[in-house]
């Protein structure tokens, strides 16, 4: 990295990122994100940033519930149900 580039700290990046720094420092760890790291901390450019910030959203997380799943504790339209199972 050149001297002139605007370097910010984990903080800053994940203020422009929407993510707490702790995640912020473990998107680094893996590599996601380029870093340098200064005095024990993570820092970053801001063009590094703003490029991670336009990348396309991963999908990750738990997925919608479907509306078929929640019919799960009916019986089925071609069963007779005698109140028994």
């Amino acid at each position: 990295m050149s001297e002139n580039e605007d370097l910010i700290t984990a903080a800053e990046a994940a203020r422009m990122l929407g993510l707490t720094r702790q995640r912020v420092s473990a998107i680094a760890h893996t590599g996601k994100l380029g870093r340098q790291i200064a005095n024990r901390y993570y820092v970053f450019t801001r063009a590094e940033v703003e490029a991670y910030a336009k990348r396309p959203k991963d999908k990750g997380g738990r997925p919608k519930s479907d509306l078929s799943l929640n019919m799960k504790y009916e019986a089925p339209s071609s069963v007779a149900t005698n109140g028994t199972y």
